[in-house]
C-alpha cells in the first residue's frame, strides 16, 4: 500500500538524453558536408579531365613551382604544359600533340605562354601541394594536378564547416544551416573552382573563416584583435579579390559603431546570437587591424613583386588588352551591384547545360532572398542585421570599387565577375539560414537541397 502511494504521488521523470544522440546532433551535420564536398569534388575530377579555360594552365604551373614564386615575366614551364597537351583544354583551341619525352614551346600555348598568375603570392599553391600530398595515397594515380584537383575537396569542406560554425555562434538550427549550406556545395560556381586548381578554390574558406574570426573578435574586440588582423593577412595572400569579405567586415564594424556610439545597440539582446557589448575604442581598434594588416600585405606583396623580374606589359596580351588610357567611369556605373548574386557564373559547363542552370538559380537566388529579407527586415538593432547590411553595401559596390582599383593601381579595365564575390556567400548562406523562420520554408529548402544532390551527381555522370 505504502509503495503504491508512493508511486502514486511522485512526481514523473524525465529519461536522460543519450550521449549518442547528442554526439551525432553536435557532429553529424559538419560531417555530413564534409562528405559532400569530398564526394563531389571525386566525382567532378574524376569527370572532368580537360584542362580549365579560366587560367587553369597558368596556376597548374605554378603548383608545380611551388613554393617559389613565379616572377612576372615568367613563361610556364614543362610539366604545365605537358598537362595541358595531354589532356587537352575546354576551349576551342588547339594544343600540340602529346608526345612522350617532347620538349614544349610556350608561344604555342595561350598568353604566349606568360603565367599571368605571377601577381598571386605562392601561398594557395604551396599550401595546396602539401594538401595533395595528404590526398596522393587515396588517389587512384600520382597526378599532381589530379591529387591537387582532390585536394579542392579539403579546401571546400572547410568552408562549408566554417560556415556551419559560424551559423551555430549565431543561433541558427542545424537543419536549416545543413540544407542551405547543401544547397551551396552543389551550385556549380562553387563546385567547379573546388575541383580544379585555382585560387578560387579557397574562396568559401576564407569568407567563412574571417566571419568567424569576426564574430570570435567582438566577444573580446580589446584582446583579440590580433587574430582579425592575422586572417585578413592570410586571406589576402591567398587572393587579392578575397578583399571582398574584408571590406564587408571593415562596414560592418563601421555599423555597429555607428549604433554604439549613439547609444543604440549597447546592451541590447541581439536577435540570434545574444547580447554584445563593446566600447567604440575596441571596435576602433579591430577596424584599424583590417586597414593596416591590408596595407601591410598590399606594401609587402608590391615591394616583392618589384624586385623580381620585369616584363613590358606590352609583351604580355592580356595586359594589352585590358589597358586603358582614361578612367571608365561609365564602367564604374555599370558593375554596381555585380557580386549581389556570386553564384550567377559557374565558369563553365560541366554535365547538361540545365541542370546545371536548374542548381545554380536555385542556390543564388535563395541566398540573394535571404540576405535582402536579413537586412531589410533582420530583428532591428540586431548585429545579424548589421552583418546584412555590410555584406549587402559591399556586393553592390564591390564591382564598381574594383574596377576604380583596377585603374589607379595598374591602368586597366577587366570586368569584374560575380565569382569575385565568393567570399561573401557564407555570410550569405548563414544569413539566408537564420531568416527561414517557418516549419514550411525550411522543409522547402531541404527538399530543394535534396534535389540539387541528386541533379548534381546525375550531371557530373551524364556527360
Amino acid at each position: 500500500m505504502t509503495d503504491a502511494i508512493v508511486r502514486s504521488t511522485s512526481a514523473p521523470t524525465t529519461p536522460p538524453r543519450s550521449p549518442w544522440r547528442d554526439r551525432l546532433l553536435r557532429f553529424g551535420p559538419p560531417t555530413l558536408l564534409v562528405v559532400l564536398a569530398l564526394a563531389l569534388v571525386s566525382l567532378h575530377v574524376g569527370e572532368y579531365t580537360k584542362v580549365g579555360p579560366v587560367d587553369e594552365l597558368q596556376h597548374i604551373d605554378y603548383l608545380y613551382k611551388a613554393p617559389d614564386v613565379v616572377e612576372p615575366g615568367e613563361k610556364v614551364g614543362q610539366d604545365a604544359m605537358r598537362e595541358e597537351s595531354c589532356r587537352g583544354i575546354d576551349f576551342p583551341m588547339k594544343v600540340p600533340p602529346c608526345v612522350s619525352g617532347a620538349r614544349y614551346s610556350p608561344s604555342d600555348f595561350q598568353e604566349n605562354g606568360y603565367n599571368t598568375a605571377s601577381g598571386n603570392t605562392p601561398l594557395y599553391y604551396t599550401a595546396t601541394k602539401v594538401m595533395a600530398a595528404v590526398v596522393a595515397p587515396f588517389s587512384s594515380g600520382s597526378n599532381l594536378v589530379t591529387d591537387g584537383r582532390l585536394a579542392g575537396g579539403l579546401w571546400l569542406a572547410l568552408g562549408l564547416v566554417l560556415a556551419y560554425l559560424v551559423g551555430r555562434r549565431l543561433g541558427v538550427g542545424r537543419g536549416r544551416l545543413l540544407a542551405v549550406l547543401v544547397l551551396v556545395g552543389c551550385a556549380p560556381s562553387t563546385l567547379f573552382p573546388s575541383a580544379t586548381i585555382t585560387p578560387d578554390a579557397a574562396a568559401m574558406a576564407v569568407g567563412a573563416g574571417a566571419l568567424l574570426t569576426a564574430l570570435w573578435w567582438e566577444d573580446r574586440p580589446a584582446r583579440r584583435w590580433p587574430a582579425l588582423a592575422l586572417v585578413v593577412a592570410v586571406g589576402l595572400a591567398l587572393k587579392a579579390t578575397n578583399v571582398m569579405v574584408f571590406l564587408a567586415l571593415g562596414v560592418y564594424v563601421l555599423l555597429r559603431l555607428a549604433d554604439l556610439v549613439r547609444g543604440r545597440s549597447k546592451g541590447r539582446s541581439d536577435g540570434l546570437s545574444g547580447t554584445v557589448t563593446a566600447s567604440p575604442r575596441a571596435l576602433l581598434v579591430g577596424g584599424a587591424a583590417i586597414v593596416v594588416s591590408f596595407l601591410a600585405v598590399q606594401v609587402a606583396w608590391m615591394v616583392t613583386q618589384a624586385q623580381l623580374g620585369y616584363v613590358d606589359p606590352q609583351d604580355v596580351p592580356m595586359a594589352r588588352i585590358f589597358a586603358i588610357d582614361r578612367l571608365p567611369s561609365a564602367h564604374v556605373v555599370e558593375q554596381a551591384g555585380v557580386m549581389l548574386n556570386p553564384l550567377a557564373s559557374w565558369l563553365v559547363e560541366v554535365g547538361p547545360a540545365e541542370y546545371l542552370t536548374a542548381v545554380q538559380r536555385a542556390a543564388g537566388y535563395l541566398l540573394l532572398a535571404g540576405l535582402v529579407s536579413a537586412a531589410l527586415f533582420g530583428a532591428t538593432l540586431s548585429r545579424t542585421r548589421s552583418l546584412a547590411q555590410a555584406v549587402a553595401l559591399t556586393a553592390f559596390l564591390g564591382g564598381s570599387a574594383f574596377v576604380l582599383l583596377s585603374y589607379f593601381s595598374q591602368g586597366v579595365y577587366f570586368a569584374p565577375p560575380a565569382r569575385y564575390g565568393n567570399t561573401l556567400v557564407p555570410a550569405m548562406a548563414v544569413l539566408t539560414a537564420g531568416a527561414l523562420r517557418t516549419r514550411g520554408a525550411i522543409t522547402f529548402v531541404s527538399v530543394l537541397a535534396g534535389a540539387a544532390v541528386v541533379i548534381t551527381v546525375y550531371r557530373l555522370t551524364a556527360f
